[in-house]
């Protein structure tokens, strides 16, 4: 939860990838199952889902500032890595509720696949 003046401004959901494996059977994000990885299951990663932002405290950088705690408590947490899923093209608030690529590439998060409306990326913690 992000707040500002004690009130709540954002929110994101943010989780271990282990525990989205019924969100990603829903027929809605089916395809999202081929995002796990030969091997991902002996790795600990920490899966964003999406984020939400008040529209009046939009691009102010809560998102970014959500992000960059997620990926610094996973850190601590001792996470391999964080992975999000922000579609493809141009973001619109209304339909989309993961962040932007171009916030996740400013936080050194990299495509590792391509699926049809989204990209799946990771921002690898440990070598």
């Amino acid at each position: 939860m992000a707040y500002s003046n004690g009130e709540v401004v954002g929110w994101c959901n943010t989780n271990d990838k282990q525990n989205y494996e019924k969100v990603i059977a829903w027929k809605e994000i089916a395809g999202w199952k081929e995002v796990w990885s030969a091997g991902d299951e002996q790795k600990k990663i920490k899966s964003i889902m999406c984020f939400v932002i008040s529209p009046s405290m939009r691009g102010k950088g809560i998102a970014t500032a959500l992000l960059e705690r997620i990926c610094n408590d996973a850190l601590i947490e001792e996470y391999d890595s964080v992975e999000a899923y922000p579609y493809k093209g141009e973001p619109n608030a209304y339909d989309c509720y993961a962040a932007p690529v171009t916030m996740h590439e400013k936080q050194e998060f990299t495509p590792v696949q391509e699926l049809e409306y989204i990209l799946v990326m990771r921002k690898y913690l440990k070598s």
